[in-house]
């Protein structure tokens, strides 16, 4: 019985290879195949993110100097930052990585630790967000270093109980120029 055995496992092993050492045998695995190793929100809901517009420096002035005439030095698109702003926000909210939108935000000022502890909060409550639209609504240049800058922000918000709901905010930021870069500092409600 042993014999057959052993006879029946030599045989296997010649029928499929196996007793050739110097054959290589593997397996290869199409695209297809290939799990996405993208990591999910701690809720079972999935909001899309999209990418943030990188700030830039716009030629065309928009602000006037005290005389009311166009200044023509060179003054930041405030939707560039604002744009850069809300989706990092929004990768920070459902990542729990506050250095996202870090970048953006004046250190040590109103808007960054009131958003440091607003992007840790969600994250630990499993809620998560898609910016579904921003756009400015208002924008008041003070100086070149500081610009008021109102916007209608639309989110979509989902829980971790599986709720959902979509909200319209409208806040005014305030933007400010600090070593040689524009930040975002403080942020209000915005009276329409």
């Amino acid at each position: 019985m042993l014999r057959v055995l052993i006879l029946l496992i030599i045989a296997v092993l010649a029928l499929t290879g196996c007793n050739n050492a110097s054959k290589k045998t593997y397996y290869e695995i199409s695209k297809s195949e290939v799990a996405d190793s993208t990591p999910t929100p701690k809720s079972s809901a999935k909001p899309s993110v999209s990418p943030p517009i990188n700030a830039s420096v716009s030629p065309s002035p928009t602000p006037k100097s005290e005389t009311g005439e166009e200044d023509d030095g060179d003054y930041p698109t405030p939707m560039n930052l604002l744009n850069s702003y809300a989706y990092a926000l929004i990768d920070s909210i459902n990542t729990g990585i506050f250095s996202t939108v870090e970048e953006y935000l004046l250190k040590d000022s109103n808007l960054y630790k009131m958003q440091k502890k607003l992007v840790y909060s969600l994250y630990e409550k499993g809620v998560t967000e898609n910016l579904l639209s921003i756009e400015m609504v208002d924008e008041n240049w003070e100086s070149k270093e500081k610009c008021l800058v109102s916007t209608k922000e639309v989110v979509e918000i989902f829980y971790a109980s599986g709720k959902s709901e979509t909200n319209t905010y409208y806040w005014t930021y305030t933007m400010v120029y600090s070593n040689n870069k524009y930040y975002l500092s403080d942020i209000a409600k915005y009276n329409k």
